[in-house]
């Protein structure tokens, strides 16, 4: 029960991170605490929304090597998700 609370704040620190970033504050720390705990946990689909999230960030302000790479990362993540779930 306690993995499904650790979901759910990573879950909320990925939406807060959106929000901020919507609103053109950097998200940064609040995108580094959900990925912590994404990571701890191996939550593919979280870690893929994290990379998706930086990667817009990145292109955004023009990096956009860095965004693809991110957008990769993200594809990746959520190609792993995908691969659990359906197994």
């Amino acid at each position: 029960e306690q993995i499904n609370d650790i979901y759910q704040m990573s879950e909320n620190l990925l939406g807060l991170a959106a929000c901020a970033y919507a609103q053109k504050k950097p998200p940064l720390s609040v995108l580094s605490r959900a990925e912590t705990l994404a990571r701890t946990y191996n939550y593919n689909f979280l870690l893929g929304r994290t990379e998706t999230i930086r990667g817009d960030i990145e292109f955004d302000i023009g990096n956009y090597r860095k965004a693809f790479t991110h957008y990769g990362h993200a594809c990746r993540f959520m190609a792993n998700y995908n691969r659990l779930k359906y197994r």
